[in-house]
This record gives structure tokens, sequence and C-alpha cells, in this order.
């Protein structure tokens, strides 16, 4: 019942609390709906067109105008997969349920016998980014009907999506030799063909990956976008550190993730790596299933990495297993905490930077009542939580 009130209360005061206060992005605090949109249409290898298509996912009864966006992008090394991949369905329903409009999109697939060749196994790659640059567009161009920023687009996928992903934010055009810029050319340009709005830029906030590479970290300018990578050091598909993808019968080489993170590094370019001594591919996912320890790992990691663009003013959330409960909130006499460890310090402030209580917390109860009525914010161990009205 306390969850609803959350919800009920967020959407309520959303005019008043910016929408980095609160929960939001943090928690669990919507639940939402699917809806499947056409975003485009293109050529396969084969020389067939293909519709393309994108899951939605949208946080329910949201007010908010302006919401960030999260594309993700399946693997299967650009010849299998589809935009319903189980890590894909997990993440999409999880991240839209924080706040985060999310969709998971289709792009055109090869053959497996190009994928040998140096030439036409790039041309996989170029068609995917295309599909994956036009889906960018599109929700741009939707930013009206679906509550969209246009500035907080981020992108990433598994594998051959995180390959996608990669290549779509830091590859320019400039970037590769002339016979390759005369493919990229060949197949409709540097945006692609695959829908022809022009009026909204591809351009991303930031980027991420499961198990993805790079074709050259040289591609990596100083001003790029940040990056959170995550891989398992023994992957025998994709390199960790560089090499052939597909355990060396790959043809063009990538940079795996521990090169992709010391190059944004060394630039000053805000990168996490979460690295992980197994040979899964990706790292949370065993056979059929996942590993969930290494999966809370890798959510709470990207969750605090898009929190920190989307909000970077506010603190960073440390761990899924700490996230709190603060309720009921507007309160009249008794606030009640859940999710506290004992010995935690708990502060009250006004408005006016005054501290009107401290408490190192026990019974996670705190006597609001002999408070005047207000605005008030909540610190743990001295980071601001939550904002509490009375």
């Amino acid at each position: 019942m306390k969850t609803s009130f959350f919800v009920l209360f967020l959407i309520s005061t959303s005019s008043f609390f910016g929408q980095c206060d609160g929960i939001r992005y943090k928690d669990v605090i919507f639940d939402n709906e699917k809806k499947t949109v056409l975003f485009g249409n293109n050529t396969k290898s084969n020389g067939l067109n293909q519709d393309l298509y994108l899951d939605l996912y949208l946080p329910s009864v949201d007010t908010f105008s302006k919401r960030p966006v999260v594309i993700l992008c399946f693997g299967g090394g650009f010849v299998q997969g589809s935009r319903t991949s189980g890590e894909l369905v997990y993440f999409a329903n999880y991240f839209s349920k924080l706040g985060y409009v999310v969709a998971s999109i289709d792009y055109r697939l090869d053959q497996v016998l190009n994928m040998a060749d140096p030439i036409l196994s790039s041309k996989a790659v170029v068609r995917a980014v295309h599909d994956g640059r036009a889906a960018i567009r599109f929700l741009k161009s939707k930013h009206m009907e679906y509550q969209l920023d246009t500035n907080l687009f981020f992108i990433g996928g598994t594998s051959a999506g995180g390959v996608l992903s990669l290549t779509l934010a830091y590859s320019q055009y400039n970037d590769f030799a002339p016979i390759l810029k005369s493919v990229i050319d060949s197949m409709g340009g540097f945006e692609g063909t695959s829908n022809s709005i022009q009026d909204y830029s591809s351009k991303i906030k930031g980027v991420f990956h499961f198990a993805g590479g790079i074709s050259d970290t040289a591609h990596i300018k100083s001003n790029e976008v940040p990056a959170y990578h995550n891989h398992s050091v023994l992957d025998p598909l994709v390199p960790f550190r560089k090499g052939l993808p597909m355990g060396g019968t790959a043809p063009n080489p990538l940079y795996g993730s521990y090169w992709m993170h010391q190059r944004l590094t060394n630039l000053g370019i805000y990168s996490v790596l979460d690295s992980f001594e197994n040979a899964n591919h990706p790292a949370f996912v065993v056979g059929n299933t996942f590993d969930f320890p290494i999966l809370t790992t890798t959510i709470n990691s990207l969750r605090n990495f898009l929190f920190r663009l989307v909000c970077p003013n506010n603190m960073i959330i440390k761990d899924m297993k700490k996230i709190i409960s603060v309720y009921p909130n507007p309160v009249s006499n008794y606030l009640r905490l859940e999710g506290f460890k004992n010995g935690d310090l708990i502060q009250i402030f006004d408005m006016k930077s005054n501290c009107v209580l401290t408490k190192i917390n026990k019974d996670q109860i705190i006597d609001m009542s002999r408070f005047g009525n207000g605005v008030y914010l909540l610190y743990v161990n001295h980071e601001m939580i939550q904002k509490i009205v009375k």
C-alpha cells in the first residue's frame, strides 16, 4: 500500500519537485505498459525489405513531460537475435518502472556466410548502426507524444548490440579507411536511410554495453560521451582486451572493455568498468539463465551510471540492496524509515540549512509532530536522500 502512496505522491507533486528529487530513477515506483511501434524500413543483405519495429516500455500514469530514454539492442553476432531477448526484456521492465522510457529495437540481420568476409561483415555493422540511428531520430520526432527529453537519450546492448551502440556513439565517418567510407556512401551515408526523418539528430548522452567492442579506440575523442562497460575477462566471443571475435574466427578485430575504459579514463571522460573473472557471454548469463549476483551488480551499476548523467547534481545510489523507504510523506506525526542500518547517521535539515534533528538510527521512527509545517531534507550519512513535506 505504501508503494502506491509513493507513486501517487510523486505524480501529484511533480510540479513542485524536480525529476531528480525523491525516489524517481532510484526505486521501482511505476507500473509500466508496452506498445510496439514501426520506426523504419530498409533493405537487408539479401535484397529483401524489412519493416523495423521497437517495443516501447512506458512508465504508467507518469506526468513528467521530459523523460530520459534508454534504447536497447540485442545480441547475436549480427546474424540472429531479436528485440525480445530475455535480458533486454528484463532491463526494459526494470528501468521503465524507475521512470525511464525504454525502447528495445529491431535492426537488420545478415547471413552467416557473409560474416567471414571483412567488407561484408562491416556492412552488417553499418546496417545495424543505421537502424539504431533511425530509432533515435524516430523517438526524438515523437518527443511530444511520448513525453521524451531529446537531450537525454542513451543506447546500449549485448554483444553485437553493444558493438552497434559503441560504433554509433564513437565512430565518425572520417575515422574509417577509404574503402569503408565507400561502403558507407554506397549504403545511404553516415545516417542511413532506414527512415526519412531529418529534423532530429541521432546524438546521444551516454552509451553502455554488455560484452561489446569497437573497431578502434582511436575513434574515441576528447569530447565523447560517457560509457558503462560490463564484460567477462575470459569472454570467448568478444575479447575483453583486443582480438578477433567469435573465438578468433571473425575477420575484423575488436577492442573490448579494458582498452575502451583506459582510453576514456585517460581522456578524462566518465567511464565505469565492471569486469568479472569468468567466461560467460555476457557476464550475467549462464546457459539459459541469469547469474543473479552478477545481474544485480550490473543493474545497480547501470542504474547509478544513468542516474549520474540524468541527475548530475544528486547523490549516486550506492547499492540496490540499500534502497530505503520513508513514509508517510507528507507526514503529520511519525515518519517511518525502512532499509536503514543501525548506526546510520540520520539528520533532518530545514530549507534554511539548519539541522533540526540529529539521530543515530535505532528504532527507525522519527517524531515529526513538533516540527512546523514546511519542507525538510532527510540526510543519511551526510548524503541527501529525500525531501519530506510536513
